[in-house]
């Protein structure tokens, strides 16, 4: 492969040359003109090429290619056969990484039937895939993900990594947690053997907080960093102004209306209304039949974050983690606060972003230049274009010095 690599280059190459013998090019006859300007092509792309190779974008894959030739019957076995898995092509949510044979060459130019099915290949029970380590970088809080991969909990896939915290001892509070654990599990395909379960607030705070249960046992530190204080009372102050006093009797009589129409009234006095700081204590909390569930950054350790599916009463927490099973339901939760209408036939839920965003997981090998210019495509491609037109003006500009210097050479 590799040298058929270097012919494709040479046979590129082998056109511009032939043509710069041509009379009307005669590049040839300037050399220093004809190196400038591929040296100003070439090193560009040869850096690029460099550190594309260097980063493993593209390679020769002569160490792991193999087959199996068909002359044995019984086939053939390899060991520590290694895979390269294109981690850049899986999608968000759920991927299948699939092992089959495939029978090559499929033309062999001889008369013989061409067996595409019906290929046997067989994985041992010692055998072992190993995955290289993928970074994740993800903005949150961001509820949708719970439906589609389980993130952040399902980041290792038994879930060791998650702490359930019930708020109250009851048996409704932990069918909603048994429920919602559930659900996470089944966007991985693996029980959640790692998560741990406690009635009381977390202690190790580096590990993703599900919290479920009644308003009333949720910690106040954890209702602080919500983003709606719900549940929570709070003094609100303002300002009251005092009415004046109304005019005494009399001072709107009859005699006094006739003298105002030919007579100026007297100017009156400035009297200033006397102001006071009024103060109102306000409540709020969940109205019957409605759950909320929402997320945001964990007040125990930053990068963490904390669920909660909570209602005033243990029975609608339970109510509203079997609403969460319903695919309507989960289409309509997203951003980071949603209020679930447990009396709702059609499942209704309201949601919105209302809190801060923050970040979690590690960029990897990605500098933050090349994060900022995958995330602004239009911007690269504007970027692309400005460096072609300086290129090609560049190149202009070279032809058109050097096209002057052979019409001041031709006229001597």
């Amino acid at each position: 492969m590799r040298f058929e690599y270097l012919l494709v280059l040479l046979l590129t190459l082998a056109g511009p040359l032939v043509l710069s013998r041509d009379r009307n090019l005669s590049l040839w006859k300037t050399p220093s003109a004809l190196a400038k300007t591929l040296m100003l092509v070439s090193v560009p792309y040869w850096i690029w090429d460099i550190a594309a190779t260097a980063r493993g974008h593209w390679f020769f894959n002569d160490r792991y290619v193999s087959s199996i030739f068909l002359e044995n019957p019984q086939g053939g076995i390899f060991r520590n056969y290694q895979i390269p898995v294109p981690a850049y092509q899986m999608r968000r949510g759920k991927n299948t990484l699939t092992l089959s044979p495939v029978l090559t060459p499929l033309v062999t130019g001889r008369c013989e039937y061409i067996q595409t099915e019906n290929l046997i290949l067989s994985v041992f029970g010692d055998s072992s895939l190993k995955l290289p380590p993928m970074s994740s970088w993800v903005d949150l809080p961001r509820t949708e993900l719970l439906f589609q991969d389980g993130f952040p909990f399902t980041r290792t896939p038994d879930q060791r990594e998650t702490a359930v915290f019930l708020t109250e001892k009851s048996p409704d509070t932990a069918s909603a947690a048994v429920n919602l654990l559930a659900l996470l599990s089944q966007r991985v395909g693996y029980p959640a053997f790692g998560a741990k379960f406690s009635y009381g607030a977390p202690g190790d705070g580096n590990r993703e907080v599900l919290t479920v249960g009644p308003l009333a046992g949720v910690p106040p530190e954890i209702l602080k960093a919500a983003p709606v204080k719900v549940g929570r009372d709070g003094s609100i102050s303002y300002p009251q102004f005092k009415n004046p006093d109304s005019d005494p009797p009399g001072e709107d009589s009859f005699a006094r209306r006739i003298l105002s129409r030919f007579l100026p009234p007297p100017p009156a006095e400035k009297t200033l209304n006397p102001v006071r700081a009024v103060h109102s204590r306000q409540g709020s909390g969940l109205a019957a039949e409605s759950a909320v569930f929402c997320q945001f950054q964990s007040p125990y350790r930053a990068g963490r974050s904390i669920t909660l599916l909570s209602a005033a009463a243990s029975r609608e927490v339970f109510r509203g983690a079997v609403m969460m099973w319903e695919p309507a339901a989960q289409g309509r939760i997203g951003g980071d606060f949603s209020i679930l209408d447990l009396s709702s036939p059609d499942f209704r839920v309201s949601s919105a972003e209302l809190g801060e965003k923050y970040f979690v997981g590690d960029r990897g090998s990605v500098s933050r230049l090349s994060s900022f210019l995958y995330s602004h495509p239009w911007l690269f491609l504007g970027l692309l274009l400005a460096a072609f037109l300086v290129l090609a003006y560049g190149i202009y500009h070279l032809l058109k010095k050097q096209r002057r210097r052979r019409l001041g050479h031709e006229g001597v």
